[in-house]
């Protein structure tokens, strides 16, 4: 059974869903982009690996995409800090 045909059956929270993306609320209630965004640009020696990216002790698994989300540079980040700003790593990953 879909959404819509709950909606349609009356379930309150499949109308209040269906209702949220008729009126894009997922995008209008992000914050604005800003004119201009300030980054810090850490140039990479070399490649990146997984390991830079997503370290095991944070997520040890494929299916752990969450956990690997939220680990995403902390072992790179930790060594440089950026003064508030956001980071941005260019480089090749293999």
């Amino acid at each position: 059974m879909t959404s819509r045909d709950k909606a349609d059956k009356g379930n309150a929270q499949a109308k209040a869903v269906l209702q949220s993306w008729a009126e894009a609320e997922w995008f209008t209630s992000r914050p604005e982009v800003p004119q201009s965004i300030t980054l810090t640009i850490f140039k990479v020696e070399g490649e990146i690996n997984t390991d830079d990216l997503s370290p095991a002790p944070d997520a040890f698994s494929r299916p752990d995409i969450p956990m690997h989300a939220l680990a995403m540079h902390k072992k790179c980040a930790s060594r440089h800090r950026a003064g508030g700003r956001r980071q941005t790593w260019p480089g090749q990953v293999l």
